[in-house]
């Protein structure tokens, strides 16, 4: 039986190539949780609640999840920028603001040094801090091209994201599997 979607719910799901949004997951969807019926989902309220970004992840994070300049409502309609500036911020520089997210998954992400930063600085930004925490499911070495979970535990925890080993998984005659629990970044 489906559930009804909470319309207080924000989902993304992103893919490197649109073609596969466009032709597997919207669909999935669809079949999942798109027909009206007893609980009064509507396809329409989908788009809504669910946003299908494409792309590489730097890109997803700059383009389609950055907040800037900020907006802060006060009390009636009209939104007033803030331009919030950190320590490390050049005085009256705009520091960009993320959108953040509760949970975020991840699969096969982590195949090379630069994807492993990539990653990482992903999840920095993204994660809601203390609250959030991510699941990378990644294997422990991507022959020849450097990644693997190894370095992409460096690239987290420079970037003061604890990271845990939920489960690794061995057959014992292919490469070895590790599921990465994240959370938000260590004070």
């Amino acid at each position: 039986k489906r559930k009804r979607i909470n319309n207080n719910s924000n989902l993304v799901l992103t893919d490197y190539n649109d073609f596969v949004l466009q032709n597997v997951t919207w669909p999935n969807i669809l079949c999942n949780c798109g027909s009206i019926d007893n609980d009064g989902t509507n396809p329409d309220d989908l788009h809504d609640i669910i946003r299908l970004v494409s792309g590489d992840w730097m890109d997803v994070s700059e383009q389609h999840l950055q907040i800037l300049p900020h907006k802060q409502q006060h009390g009636n309609d009209n939104a007033i920028d803030t331009h919030i500036t950190t320590s490390s911020s050049r005085p009256g520089s705009i520091t960009p603001v993320f959108e953040t997210f509760n949970i975020v998954l991840a699969s096969e992400t982590t195949y090379t040094i630069q994807s492993c930063n990539q990653t990482a600085l992903l999840l920095r930004r993204h994660l809601k801090p203390q609250a959030g925490v991510a699941y990378v499911a990644t294997k422990r070495y991507y022959f020849g091209v450097g990644g693997g979970s190894d370095a992409f535990r460096e690239a987290a925890t420079k970037l003061q994201l604890r990271v845990d080993v939920a489960g690794v998984y061995d057959d014992g005659k292919s490469n070895i599997r590790e599921l990465l629990k994240l959370q938000g970044f260590v004070n």
